[in-house]
């Protein structure tokens, strides 16, 4: 696929119009992902005690995978999963607006639609193939409130099993 780089109707109106959005997504994403490192890290020692062989994550997509499979087969961890089927579920939905913004780039602009299309080189396909991303203007919006309800959802769940498994 060639892609021909431009900024069909991509204007500077509409950069600082989704400008705090994709900030404020982008920024909770950090915390995010920082959370489930520290989850991935306290509960390092419950997992090698129920002799689940995981390997130890790195990227955020690994982390989410490793988060979700530590909850449902640990035993010490199983009174800590109230709602974590339905977050994971919304971390990656929201993930991928993250992953449009962060690694993408804004190359077009519907102005009858209000849908913004971006483009990102595929990093897994050996034929760098482009991944093309449609959002629209209210899922701009959305995007940010819940990567905000997720960091709070993954920030209390660190402090409760850092409470509860590295006490002062």
């Amino acid at each position: 696929m060639n892609l021909e780089i431009s900024n069909h109707n991509v204007t500077e109106e509409i950069v600082a119009k989704i400008a705090p959005q994709v900030g404020v997504l982008i920024i909770c994403f950090t915390f995010i992902e920082q959370y489930l490192a520290a989850i991935s890290e306290i509960s390092a020692p419950l997992v090698g005690k129920a002799g689940l062989k995981v390997k130890r994550p790195f990227g955020l997509k690994d982390k989410i995978k490793y988060c979700k499979k530590i909850f449902e087969r640990v035993p010490e961890l199983k009174g800590f999963n109230c709602e974590l089927g339905s977050m994971i579920d919304l971390l990656y939905r929201t993930k991928e607006a993250r992953d449009a913004f962060a690694h993408g780039t804004l190359n077009e602009f519907d102005v009858k639609l209000g849908i913004l299309t971006l483009s990102k080189v595929n990093p897994t396909d050996l034929d760098h193939t482009v991944d093309v991303v449609r959002i629209s203007l209210e899922n701009v919006e959305r995007a940010p409130i819940a990567a905000m309800k997720l960091a709070n959802y993954f920030g209390k769940l660190a402090t409760d099993l850092q409470q509860a498994y590295l006490p002062d």
